[in-house]
């Protein structure tokens, strides 16, 4: 069982660590995160079952964290901590998802007695999916994809929006992680870089829209998501071998259209 303690302090991380019994609660790995961000790339990295944060941070404050985690990783177990008995963080807490809600200091007795009571909840819900999936073979085979659930989501939102200027950095600030460490796993993952995966949506869209009559280069280009038509017509031919304007007339002959590109 993976744990993910995230807290801006380190003694608190650390006190936390000490705290529990890893053969009562089942914890055999522990990685840590002092800030929201980090947090994010140890998830993506590590998929814990269970996250332990810390509601009161700078910039970006637990309850944002778990408002991602609940979109983003929902088969994670939260338990909150504070140094405030503030309802509304515990309202809060219960409404993200979370299964406990723990005041610092904390107690080692409440900690390790949260910590089994959200791995007991996590084996019960991997043994119901589990009996689901014998039940439905085409649920499990999506179930058993490699990918992780935030890097899908990633495929997904670029074939949302490849036709707009899209780059990696801006696809890296809409899910909060870090442009660099995205760019890896997303190659890990496909076997292909970001931008090849995307170049390659555009140049399969523009092949479509090259059989249009009369349409112009500059216009496709546009459509497909380059701001620069003679770099289009660059990544065209590197990806199919032959420029746009000759892909183009080549499908006009076929078609026996007799319409000039312009």
């Amino acid at each position: 069982m993976k744990l993910l303690i995230t807290d801006d302090e380190y003694a608190t991380r650390n006190s936390i660590k000490h705290l529990i019994d890893r053969k009562r609660t089942g914890i055999d790995f522990i990685c840590e995160a002092e800030n929201f961000e980090e947090a994010i790339t140890q998830i993506i990295h590590h998929s814990p079952e269970i996250i332990i944060t810390d509601i009161v941070m700078p910039l970006h404050d637990g309850i944002y964290l778990m408002d991602w985690i609940l979109q983003h990783s929902s088969h994670s177990k939260i338990i909150a901590v504070s140094g405030h008995d503030d309802f509304h963080f515990v309202k809060s807490t219960i409404q993200k998802g979370g299964i406990d809600y723990l005041l610092k200091p904390l107690d080692m007795e409440e900690l390790n007695r949260a910590l089994s009571h959200a791995a007991k909840q996590y084996q019960k819900e991997q043994e119901y999916h589990s009996l689901k999936k014998q039940n439905d073979t085409a649920e499990a085979s999506e179930t058993l994809l490699p990918c992780h659930p935030v890097i899908l989501e990633v495929q997904r939102y670029i074939k949302e929006h490849f036709t707009g200027h899209l780059r990696q950095q801006d696809i890296a600030d809409h899910f909060y992680i870090n442009k660099d460490y995205l760019s890896r796993k997303f190659k890990q993952e496909f076997q292909i870089s970001m931008v090849d995966y995307i170049n390659r949506l555009r140049i399969d869209k523009a092949k479509k829209l090259l059989s249009v009559p009369g349409i112009k280069i500059a216009e496709v280009s546009e459509m497909v998501g380059f701001s620069d038509d003679k770099y289009f017509s660059t990544v065209f031919k590197r990806t199919c071998g032959i420029s746009p304007k000759s892909y183009y007339l080549t499908h006009a002959e076929k078609e026996g259209n007799s319409a000039l590109l312009l």
